[in-house]
């Protein structure tokens, strides 16, 4: 529990501010600098620090309450939804640049068609799904409907092209998505109507 909490102060430091996560944490508001302020901080957070400190259960309460507060939960679910799209993103542009390798014009099977081809199936995220993915785990976090955040993050695998990878990464990628897949089972769900 205590690990999940520094967990938890960690996120909020990120996501929200060290001021945030310094007063859920419950630290003293003496007139320290913010230097000083930050290293108590760091020292709660991170058993390397030195001089670490073991948290108190009273704040541990106070962390669960600054994390479960709305503003917290909109935050968590923008980034998750920002790290979605982000690999997403980055797996199309290994994508492109293998389709470049394999069909390009200095490539070891040139084919424009098959190139175009490459290059339409992994364009990049364009703003408005980027968006959209972010709004949807912002508001799956928010209203605590898991079912419904694993469902998208399945879907939005789902719609990345396997055909340009090389074969460990489709392993992997294929493992990623068997991963997310099992979820959306266990959910309850069917993950090819997604």
């Amino acid at each position: 529990m205590m690990e999940d909490n520094r967990r938890k102060l960690k996120e909020l430091r990120t996501l929200r501010g060290w001021e945030v996560a310094y007063k859920s944490a419950g630290l003293p508001n003496d007139n320290a600098k913010a230097n000083t302020k930050q290293k108590r901080l760091s020292r709660l957070i991170s058993r390397k620090t030195g001089g670490y400190k073991k948290l108190t259960s009273k704040q541990q309460n106070k962390i669960e309450t600054v994390y479960n507060q709305p503003a917290t939960q909109k935050a968590i679910g923008k980034e998750r939804g920002k790290r979605v799209a982000k690999e997403v993103d980055k797996q199309r542009k290994q994508n492109r640049s293998r389709g470049t390798k394999v069909y390009g014009a200095k490539g070891t099977a040139p084919n424009k068609q098959k190139l175009a081809v490459v290059r339409r199936k992994n364009k990049a995220l364009s703003d408005e799904e980027k968006k959209r993915i972010e709004t949807t785990f912002e508001q799956a976090t928010i209203s605590k409907d898991f079912k419904g955040f694993r469902a998208s993050y399945h879907s939005v695998l789902k719609s990345i092209d396997t055909s340009a990878m090389d074969t460990k990464t489709k392993a992997k990628f294929a493992s990623k998505l068997k991963k997310s897949a099992d979820a959306v089972i266990r959910d309850g769900g069917n993950p090819n109507e997604l």
